[in-house]
This record gives C-alpha cells, sequence and structure tokens, in this order.
C-alpha cells in the first residue's frame, strides 16, 4: 500500500490524537485513514445521488414520469392484498420498497 507522510500543526496533532484516542482507533493514522475512507464514500454518494437527480431531470424532460397519485394508488393497492395475505406488516414494507415504478 502507498504510504503518505503529513505534516500537522502542533494544535491539529493533539486535537486529531484526542479523537483517535477517544474513538477506540490503535492509532491516527488508522483513524486519519477512517477519516478519508469516509469522506470518499460521502463523495461517491453524492455523485450517485446527483446522477440520479440528473436522470430524474431528464425523465421529466423526455415526458417519462407517472402522476404521484398513480404511484401512491400502486402502492395502496399492493400494500392492502400484502396485509390481507400475510396478515402482518413488516414483511409488506419491505415488499412495497421492490415495487417496480414502471417508469
Amino acid at each position: 500500500m502507498p504510504t503518505m507522510n503529513v505534516s500537522l500543526s502542533e494544535t491539529t496533532s493533539v486535537f486529531a490524537e484526542r479523537q483517535a484516542s477517544q474513538a477506540g482507533y490503535a492509532d491516527v493514522t488508522t483513524y486519519l485513514e477512517s477519516l478519508v475512507e469516509r469522506a470518499n464514500e460521502q463523495e461517491t454518494a453524492r455523485s450517485e445521488t446527483l446522477a440520479g437527480l440528473h436522470e430524474g431531470l431528464a425523465d421529466v424532460s423526455a415526458d417519462r414520469t407517472r402522476p404521484a397519485q398513480d404511484v401512491f394508488q400502486d402502492l395502496a393497492t399492493k400494500y392492502a392484498r400484502c396485509v390481507a395475505s400475510s396478515g402482518s406488516h413488516t414483511p409488506c414494507a419491505v415488499r412495497i420498497l421492490a415495487i417496480p415504478l414502471g417508469l
């Protein structure tokens, strides 16, 4: 694995050491790696979210949409059938999330 040397001010170094210790990390390096990995994951999630928004806007522009009322009605119908067949709300909620919206 490539290595990188980072110079921190005294104040930042003390803060990083305290944070690493309080969070239960073995050392500051592991703590800083964790922070960078988390920032990378957040950036990936942000990029995926923006891509989804752009895709949705493209769908609206191309008139590939369904009225929300129709989608909610489909969910209500599916949920009613699910409750009637299983008698339990929990499995239904999971199945509702998987309903293809048909866009």
